[in-house]
């Protein structure tokens, strides 16, 4: 009877103590478990910190859709840029800031040329992706030589129909259309349309927007630029 009750109280201690081990190795388990996805997940921000761009411009694809045309004037910054992607739709989420500063990332916030852009519209990261290869479109505009300006409004107004009568007059008499050292020989000169019309270099024009005002900066610029050096020269002779 002796042996038996021993027997017995030992079978019964027994699995007392293997109940009282096994919370011990669950919790090691659970430890490990997250010692180990704590490691993963270090190891792939490190990785992902340092080769952010080539890896995930690789591995994800740029996003497919509907296409917007977005207008980038000339002489934007990089912000400005982004924020007139905002305006005209393309930005789907984020801010311009953001995408502005993936522009810097991916070396494109001093390369964005003026144009029309098409895009899918989408978050700043792949906006940005999209423009990283986007070549801008330019509208062309011909300028024909010796044509009065009624005629030369048929000729533009067949172009693009915001080009009439009333919209290239006022672009021609707007002075701040002309180049700056244009200014006083502009004022000197003549205040009609007729005149500064001889003031615009006959040539076929990639323009942004291919407005009426454009046409007139763009078309007395390239005049000043060839001619500018002899007026300026001709003006000091006539001081001396």
């Amino acid at each position: 009877m002796h042996n038996t009750k021993y027997n017995n109280s030992r079978d019964r201690v027994r699995p007392h103590k293997l109940t009282r081990r096994k919370p011990k190795l669950f919790g090691v388990f659970i430890i490990f478990f997250m010692l180990s996805w704590a490691a993963i997940a270090g190891i792939a921000f490190s990785y992902y910190t340092k080769t952010p761009l080539k890896f995930w411009d690789g591995l994800l694809p740029i996003p497919e859709g509907n296409t917007i045309t977005v207008t980038v004037s000339s002489g934007m910054t990089a912000l400005q840029a982004a924020r007139a992607f905002e305006i005209q739709g393309a930005l789907e989420s984020g801010s311009p800031s953001q995408l502005a500063r993936w522009f810097a990332k991916f070396g494109i916030d001093k390369k964005i040329r003026a144009g029309n852009y098409s895009v899918v519209p989408s978050d700043p990261w792949n906006l940005a992706r999209q423009l990283k290869t986007a070549k801008p479109a330019l509208l062309k505009l011909q300028i024909l030589p010796g044509l009065d300006i009624f005629s030369l409004v048929e000729n533009l107004g067949a172009q693009d129909s915001r080009f009439n009568n009333a919209t290239f007059t006022r672009a021609l008499l707007n002075d701040s259309n002309y180049p700056d050292e244009m200014q006083d020989l502009i004022k000197s000169i003549t205040d009609d349309e007729y005149t500064r019309l001889a003031f615009l270099e006959p040539e076929t024009y990639l323009l942004v927007e291919r407005t009426p005002d454009e046409a007139v900066q763009t078309a007395s610029l390239a005049w000043w630029k060839l001619r500018g050096d002899l007026i300026r020269r001709c003006y000091n002779c006539l001081n001396d």
